[in-house]
């Protein structure tokens, strides 16, 4: 039988809302100067925090009975999408970081690593009601795998919207107010 007042008593500090987070992206650097993202947090209308997915297999030591051991793990790419104002802000930066990647025109590949390199930090940290930082995930060495296509429509009202996906290597989650059991 379920306890109200444990209910409520867990309810205390209220309940993580999901439209509460920023995303910082990096500055990238082009032959045309240095972008700086830094008002685009403002129009990112979805982001996710990434996961795990561990990978397995079955051992069998002695007894024939099969044990699952985990061999690694798996990230999948994650994707934010933009609102776009009338200066196309992020598809120019989105563009513009992709450009770093490799040389349209040439086809020839730029480096990943390095000053002039693609593989960038990428930081969403989700906030609470109050809007104080709580938990924080920076994703290593990301950079845009896709930058999708803008539809438009003849509904009254639309708006642009821009989807990207990032890949990354790895990512590492900390907490900024840590709960007393935080891991």
């Amino acid at each position: 039988m379920m306890n109200v007042e444990a209910f409520r008593s867990s309810l205390k500090k209220g309940v993580a809302r999901n439209n509460l987070f920023k995303v910082i992206l990096p500055s990238i650097t082009t032959n045309q100067g240095t972008i700086d993202p830094s008002t685009m947090n403002l129009m990112c209308r979805s982001a996710s925090l990434p996961g795990r997915q561990m990978n397995i297999n079955e051992r069998i030591i002695g007894i024939p009975k099969p044990e699952k051991v985990v061999n690694g793990f798996q990230i999948d790419d994650m994707s934010m999408t933009f609102i776009m104002t009338n200066d196309y802000e992020a598809k120019r930066y989105f563009d513009a970081w992709t450009s770093l990647t490799m040389n349209f025109d040439s086809y020839e590949l730029k480096y990943k690593f390095g000053s002039e390199g693609y593989a960038k930090q990428v930081t969403i940290i989700q906030l609470n009601s109050r809007g104080q930082e709580i938990y924080e995930c920076k994703l290593e060495d990301a950079f845009p795998t896709t930058v999708n296509a803008i539809e438009f429509t003849n509904e009254q009202g639309g708006v642009v919207e821009l989807n990207v996906q990032l890949s990354y290597y790895n990512w590492e989650g900390r907490w900024i107010n840590a709960p007393d059991y935080a891991i």
